[in-house]
């Protein structure tokens, strides 16, 4: 069966591409293109397609308000502790109170 898309060869001359099988998955086509190699085929010119592709994504919890206010809150804190060092690198006297504040201000 002859593909209407054209692709580029390694020369950049346009190549017309041909599909030479069809496979209901992706185990299944990466068998072929094993064998192919298996038999000194140059598997480098080989594309596998795919179509009607899907995303599997594994739930690990709900994400509540609390719970996002409380993961912005450590990311500002830490953000926070970074400023307050370099801040306080350079503070004469109570330096402490210089991290201390640069993480409150940051949660």
């Amino acid at each position: 069966m002859r593909d209407d898309s054209i692709a580029e060869g390694r020369t950049g001359t346009p190549q017309a591409t041909v599909a030479v099988a069809s496979y209901d998955d992706y185990a299944s086509a990466q068998r072929a293109v094993d064998f192919l190699s298996d038999n000194n085929f140059p598997v480098d010119r080989v594309r596998i397609v795919g179509s009607d592709l899907r995303l599997v994504e594994q739930v690990h919890g709900r994400l509540t308000t609390g719970r996002a206010a409380l993961a912005g809150a450590g990311t500002g804190a830490w953000f926070g502790l970074l400023i307050g060092i370099l801040l306080g690198a350079f503070a004469v006297g109570a330096w402490w109170r210089v991290l201390l504040f640069a993480v409150i201000a940051g949660a």
